[in-house]
């Protein structure tokens, strides 16, 4: 049976949004039984189509891992990244890691120890964070937007 594209971009979501039920830190780190009852709803073709695109890491045994974008697409569809305490935690990291490197005239380190340290937040919450690239993504949607952009960007 062929499912429709909308039938087959519920499923991607529906996948993205099982997976993240109960997801902890560090993501990648945590297998996903796809035949496990929780995913009973899951097209055989839906998990293919996540790892053919680069979201999930197939493993053995019809065991999937979320990669970095699979990561970012799961907190969009489960709205946490528009969640403020979410946002909170991202922004806060964001301000730690340009703070290391405002006035900086050769290369610099930080490591996720000493952000943690600096921030209050989990290690695991910043090797995610810096891992997946969710930073950049979150500034590539806000200059998709407009926000950030000078004038003579937006026009």
């Amino acid at each position: 049976m062929t499912l429709s594209k909308r039938d087959r971009l519920n499923n991607i979501d529906l996948a993205l949004r099982l997976m993240m039920d109960g997801l902890e830190e560090p993501y990648e780190w945590q297998e996903h039984d796809a035949r496990s009852a929780k995913f009973a709803a899951v097209h055989r073709t839906t998990w293919q189509e996540l790892d053919r695109c680069g979201m999930l890491k197939a493993r053995t045994f019809d065991r999937y891992e979320l990669t970095g974008p699979g990561w970012i697409a799961g907190l969009k569809a489960t709205g946490r990244i528009q969640d403020p305490e979410f946002k909170k935690k991202v922004g806060c990291l964001a301000a730690a890691i340009k703070a290391k490197v405002k006035g900086r005239a050769g290369p610099g380190f930080a490591d996720r120890a000493e952000l943690a340290r600096e921030t209050g937040l989990s290690e695991f919450f910043i090797y995610d964070a810096i891992d997946s690239g969710l930073l950049c993504d979150i500034r590539k949607d806000r200059r998709h937007m407009g926000v950030g952009r000078s004038d003579e960007e937006q026009h």
